[in-house]
C-alpha cells in the first residue's frame, strides 16, 4: 500500500511538473557516509511553488552495489544571499531498503540559467546516516 501511495505522489507531482515554467530537472552524484563511504550517480527533478515553497525528487543509483533510493523532499527557501545563494532546509521521506526520514539544507547557486546545488543531509531510521551531495539543475 505505502509503494501505491508513493507512486500516485511521485505521478502526481511529475505529471503537474511537467506543464510548469518552474520545474527543473538535474543531475549530480551523492557521498553516503555509513560503515564505509560510497557514492551514487543522482537524477533530480525539482519544482519551485513559488519564492519560499518547493519540493524536489530525487534517485539515487549507488554505484558497487547495485542499490538505489529515492527521496521526496519539502523544501523552504530561508533565506538568500542577494541573487547569488539560496538557503533552503528541507524535510521529507527517503525510500531504500525502507521508509526513513531526510533532515537536511540546500543550497542553491544561480549560474546563468543553471542552478548548482550543494546539499547536506542525514537519513534517520534505527541510525543516523551523513550523506551530501552535489550536481546542477538544468
Amino acid at each position: 500500500m505505502r509503494n501505491l501511495i508513493f507512486t500516485v505522489v511521485l505521478l502526481t507531482i511529475g505529471t503537474s511538473s511537467l506543464f510548469s515554467q518552474k520545474f527543473r530537472l538535474g543531475v549530480g552524484s551523492e557521498v553516503i557516509f555509513v560503515d564505509d563511504a560510497y557514492i551514487a550517480i543522482q537524477g533530480r527533478a525539482t519544482y519551485q511553488a513559488d519564492d519560499k515553497n518547493g519540493i524536489s525528487l530525487n534517485a539515487n543509483f549507488h554505484i558497487g552495489d547495485s542499490g538505489w533510493s529515492a527521496d521526496l523532499d519539502y523544501m523552504y527557501t530561508l533565506f538568500s544571499i542577494g541573487e547569488s545563494l539560496y538557503c533552503k532546509p528541507f524535510a521529507g521521506l527517503n525510500k531504500d531498503d525502507g521508509i526513513a526520514l531526510n533532515l537536511g539544507v540546500n543550497l542553491d547557486i544561480p549560474i546563468n540559467e543553471k542552478l548548482l546545488y550543494a546539499a547536506p543531509k542525514f537519513i534517520i531510521d534505527k541510525s543516523s546516516i551523513f550523506a551530501f551531495s552535489v550536481g546542477i539543475l538544468f
